[in-house]
């Protein structure tokens, strides 16, 4: 039984004990963000072959989240795969999974050297020696300068943990009394508690480590803290998804399923795996660990739950998407903000909401053009008003086609605003040139591809367009010269594809060049004849230079998406 719950503490210990977790939350911070940052090149380049290999794919998880000590900056990123179109949702579920094996690496490097080696005499010399090198230095040797650093902060921090903890008598386990299952959930609910304080499991497990080796709680009672632990990962990770991307809820709803079930498991047969993890610990151990089996304990609740739900990996990514459905939202997603910290990544990402994104413009400029002027009215409420025949029409808009046409335009304008921002906010100043020159040719894309958003918007030439027999003809070539481009693009970004498709785009635009140059002749000549006056002709041709832009635009958006990095401009083809 344990004694009635006993506290003697005094404000300096409290302060220690603080400060050790906020070293050791600073330590990992620095030590995850920079190693993420200087792995993100080799990330990129593994995504080809986890393709339809959830063997790699969840070793792949586990050793990432051992090297970076974070699960959530892995998921993070995976996450980013997903929303970048780089991975499938069932693909990385795997990498989800090997996420929550790796993270158990943590309780063994506390185990086995933090709690048992005094480090901190290497360690602060870790910290010093980073710090220097961050200073001294940029770009990538800057990073690893505070991986370095971030390093040694984790042992310091245990070292002052170790240290507060020695002054506090505190009873954790008289808290719950957990000699029945009620006292076993109320500890796994102060470990929740734990981890969503300190935003990092990581850094509760070893504050549990720590309290463990002080001799203030028990084997159970520090075993039902860390399943709690564990399953407290996930509210950071539903905290991160509400109101995001469709990927994010999905991989928020796959991870707190998993944990929560794989913690249920633990807390059900808590004995036996504790028993196992003491056993093995004592075989592999000179002298009984508590730490050491914890870790054990820790490492075989989750290999258990991977072995549960990794052989219906596909059943399970089924359900998941049953459970959050794609809505029917009628803007192109933005990239997901969860890949920002890794930019080789982040332009990936944009790169394929570019490349999406151009995909709907071309396709929209297309039915636009062939449609009545009546399509786009929605941006001239007074004329919409007046051109209605019915009143009920006032409420449902005149037909289902070009209501869906014109969600359609708003749709696009939140895409290439949202990719406008998104781009804004990666940062590649210090990185290799070339990734900074992909991320200028990016940006290149998008600005063409708002300037082609707004023609599209443009409802008075549209109508006008439409109106004039010339520019009516015109119109309907160049949408049948545009219609194939969409198609042809098929959600790739392969330089050779978006090559061949700023070639049709070209040709289009070459052809409706001539097509303008005959118009402008015809309507001069009109005007000379006092056929038009010239308030008709300036509009006509301000018409027939604002079917240009649609090619033009085109062109331009998809000759930068397709420029490999580092490549400029020909001399002959300036930028406007």
């Amino acid at each position: 039984m344990h004694e009635p719950f006993r506290s003697t503490v005094n404000a300096p210990a409290i302060g220690t004990l603080v400060g050790g977790i906020g070293l050791f939350l600073l330590g990992m911070s620095l030590m995850t963000d920079s190693l993420t940052a200087l792995g993100g090149g080799a990330l990129r380049a593994l995504l080809g072959r986890l393709s339809r290999r959830p063997l790699l794919a969840l070793a792949t998880g586990a050793v990432a989240t051992a090297v970076l000590q974070s699960s959530s900056a892995t998921t993070l990123v995976t996450v980013g795969f997903v929303s970048a179109g780089l991975l499938s949702f069932a693909d990385s579920l795997a990498l989800i999974f090997g996420a929550n094996l790796g993270t158990t690496s943590t309780a063994w490097i506390v185990a086995l050297i933090g709690l048992k080696v005094k480090v901190s005499a290497v360690a602060l010399p870790l910290v010093g020696i980073g710090a220097l090198v961050r200073l001294v230095s940029r770009g990538r040797r800057a990073r690893f300068g505070l991986a370095v650093a971030g390093f040694g902060l984790v042992f310091v921090g245990i070292d002052v943990m170790q240290s507060g903890m020695a002054q506090v008598d505190l009873d954790v386990g008289a808290l719950a009394n957990v000699q029945g299952p009620l006292g076993v959930l109320a500890l796994a609910g102060i470990g929740a508690l734990m981890t969503v304080v300190m935003q990092s499991s990581s850094a509760a497990v070893a504050t549990t480590l720590v309290a463990l080796d002080a001799g203030y709680l028990t084997l159970l009672d520090a075993a039902a803290l860390v399943v709690g632990q564990n399953v407290g990962t996930t509210v950071t990770a539903i905290l991160g998804a509400a109101g995001g991307r469709l990927a994010a809820r999905r991989a928020a709803v796959a991870h707190t399923l998993f944990n929560t079930a794989t913690g249920a498991v633990a807390l059900a047969l808590l004995g036996p795996f504790v028993a196992v993890g003491e056993a093995i610990g004592a075989r592999a151990a000179a002298e009984p660990s508590p730490e050491l089996a914890i870790a054990i304990f820790h490492t075989a609740f989750n290999v258990f739950g991977v072995a549960l739900f990794f052989p219906f990996v596909d059943r399970f990514a089924r359900a998941v998407e049953r459970l959050v459905p794609e809505r029917n939202a009628v803007a192109l997603e933005p990239p997901s903000t969860a890949v920002l910290q890794v930019p080789a990544l982040a332009l990936e990402a944009a790169r394929k909401g570019a490349a999406a994104t151009a995909r709907e413009a071309v396709a929209l400029c297309a039915e636009s053009l062939r449609r009545t002027p009546d399509v786009m009215v929605e941006f001239v409420p007074w004329r919409r008003i007046l051109a209605l025949t019915d009143p009920r029409a006032i409420l449902t808009g005149e037909d289902e086609a070009t209501r869906k046409l014109v969600a359609r335009v708003r749709g696009l304008r939140v895409a290439v605003d949202d990719l406008a921002t998104y781009l804004g906010r990666v940062r590649t100043s210090g990185h290799p040139t070339p990734l900074r020159d992909e991320h200028v040719e990016i940006l290149h894309a998008v600005d063409h591809l708002r300037r082609l958003v707004t023609a599209i918007e443009d409802a008075d030439t549209l109508e006008l367009t439409h109106r004039d027999p010339d520019l009516r003809r015109i119109s309907a070539e160049l949408a049948d010269a545009l219609a194939p481009i969409p198609e042809a693009l098929d959600e790739s970004t392969e330089p050779i594809v978006l090559a061949r498709c700023a070639g049709m785009a070209n040709a289009a635009a070459a052809a409706c060049a001539r097509h303008r140059d005959a118009h402008r002749v015809i309507t001069l000549a009109r005007l000379a004849d006092g056929d038009v006056t010239t308030d008709e002709a300036d509009a006509r041709l301000h018409a027939a230079r604002w079917l240009g832009k649609f090619p033009k635009r085109t062109h331009r958006a998809l000759l930068h998406l397709g420029w490999t990095a580092g490549s400029r401009p020909p001399a002959d083809d300036p930028e406007d």
